[in-house]
Parts: structure tokens; sequence; C-alpha cells
């Protein structure tokens, strides 16, 4: 089956997207047996520097990502527009961003195993569409660097719960990963019970983050987050399998953060500069440490330095 021709979409009237961004319309896949829209965009001077190749980075969620016009309640994480200025300024290296816009199967797809009371469990199968379908196409259709070295994944909320799982079981083909405010609580915590038996490949680069107001999801905020526990929790067992804090694993906790595409948008910047380092790359801007006490159960783990957005 061949995957369809790039055609334009037709321009929405709040369309918010800018740079170099092509779009393939009902990519369909075999293994899942749906179509979904897929958004590409391309780095500046692409068109011009015809002998350069491109890392690449897949984002789930992908509506969200360039577009007002589409975005859950008109929210972008303005990807496009990071993007441009960090590439522009040497602060990230240049890329091509994939991003794959949801079906009607999310919370199936985006989730490993299967929860008792919302069930799901598709993610491999999902995965397998990326590596097998997706993932060819833009290898020919593209300028890709290929490898794992050169092949991100991105995602929040069950979105980066897949992260956290393709960092797991797929490092041969993500390398760079960002699990952003992951549902670790899925299927009673699975992925963290799997963390204390397997870890990532040997050289994924691995970002992970949550907001101290997550799991109060922005009404009563509740303290301390138990959102933030659990992503200590996983942050601590990967440094235990080895994993080295600010070397290939970044940890933050993103001050008064909720779980929406705002706050979201707002460490997107920084992750980039993780994932993909350019040129102009500096020291981290922020420093403070996390006031949310470790939890009972860490006593005695072997804990790294946590790091604070107050931004």
């Amino acid at each position: 089956m061949a995957p369809p021709a790039m055609r334009r979409r037709e321009p929405r009237a709040r369309s918010t997207i800018v740079g170099d961004v092509r779009v393939h319309l009902d990519f369909p896949s075999e293994i899942t047996g749906l179509t979904r829209d897929v958004l590409v965009y391309l780095p500046p001077n692409y068109e011009v520097a015809k002998g350069e190749r491109y890392p690449v980075l897949y984002c789930q969620d992908g509506q969200n990502m360039m577009d007002r016009a589409t975005a859950f309640l008109g929210v972008e994480w303005e990807l496009d527009e990071a993007l441009e200025a960090g590439i522009e300024g040497g602060e990230i290296a240049p890329l091509i961003a994939v991003c794959v816009e949801n079906s009607k199967a999310r919370a199936d797809e985006y989730t490993p195993v299967v929860d008792r009371v919302t069930g799901g469990g598709g993610a491999d199968r999902y995965l397998a569409f990326m590596r097998e379908e997706l993932m060819s196409f833009i290898d020919r259709a593209y300028r890709t660097k290929r490898g794992p070295a050169n092949t991100g994944i991105l995602g929040s909320s069950l979105g980066g719960l897949l992260s956290m799982h393709a960092a797991l079981d797929h490092g041969d083909a993500f390398g760079r990963v960002a699990a952003i405010s992951p549902s670790l609580w899925w299927a009673e915590g699975e992925i963290l019970d799997r963390m204390a038996y397997v870890t990532p490949c040997k050289g994924v680069r691995l970002w992970i983050d949550m907001g101290t107001r997550e799991g109060g999801h922005g009404s009563r905020p509740v303290t301390p987050d138990p959102m933030i526990y659990a992503s200590r929790w996983a942050r601590d067992l990967l440094v235990a399998g080895g994993m080295v804090l600010d070397s290939d694993l970044r940890y933050v906790e993103a001050a008064r953060a909720e779980h929406t595409e705002r706050d979201w948008a707002a460490r997107l910047p920084e992750v980039l500069r993780f994932l993909f380092p350019g040129e102009n790359t500096g020291r981290l801007p922020w420093s403070a440490r996390a006031a949310v006490p470790k939890p009972w159960w860490l006593d005695g783990a072997r804990t790294g330095d946590t790091r604070l957005i107050t931004d």
C-alpha cells in the first residue's frame, strides 16, 4: 500500500503555522487499519542545502503542535516557532519534525498494556505502524539521518507514557525521547514496575518532566502532588539502572505547572535543546531545587539533583 501523495490542506482562517510545513492527508496504515494526517516541519534552508540530511523528531498528538486552528481548546505548543527561533539561534540542531495527529483510538495506541478499567494496550502495534510504515515513508520522502541517535519521539500525558515505553522497549529505533507529564499511573503504575528491571538501551537520551500541580488537574491542586511522587520514583529507578542525571537523563519539575497544552508549550524549547542541542546551546537557565518532599518509599534510594523550571 503506497502512502498518499502530499497534498496541501486548505488554509484555515485561524491557522498559525509558520515555516516550511508539508501536510500528508489521510496517511494510511495496514497495521492499525486507520488513517491520520501527518504534518512535516522542514528546517530553514532545507530546499537550499540539497546535500544536507537531518535528524527526525516524531511528535504525538500532532494536531496540537503547530496550529491553533486544530489544537485542543485552541492552544498550540508553538513547535514551529520554537524550532524556527532555536535553529536560527544555533540552540537547536536543524531537524525535521513529524507531527502525527492522533486517531479515534488514541487511548489504545498510546498505552503499552491493558488497564483493567480503561482498556488500551495497543502501543506496540502503533509503534510498529511508526517504524514499519511511517518512518519508512519519511526516510524515502525526505533527506533524513537514520538510526536511533538521529531519531526522537515526543509526547505528553498518554503520549508521554508512549515515549517512556519506547525508551524501554524500542530504544533500537528511538534514541532521543521526551516523556512530558507521562501518565505513569496507567494500569496501576505498570511502567514503574517495569523500570525496576528494564532500563533504556545504551545511548538513549531521555527527558522526563512533571508539573507540580498536575495531580489536582488545575482545580484544587493536591500538595504534595502524587504525580510528582510518581515521576521522582521513575527518575530514581532510571538512575539506579545506570542513567546519569544531566547527561543522558534530564529530570524536571515545573513549578506551578498544570496538565495543559499551555504549560507543555512553555517547556518545549528546553526539551528540544536537550534532545537535539545546537552549536550554541549553553548552560541550563534554571537551577533551583524542588520544594516538594521526597516520598517515603524513596528513602535510601539513589537519588540525584532535581531541577525546577520556575517560569
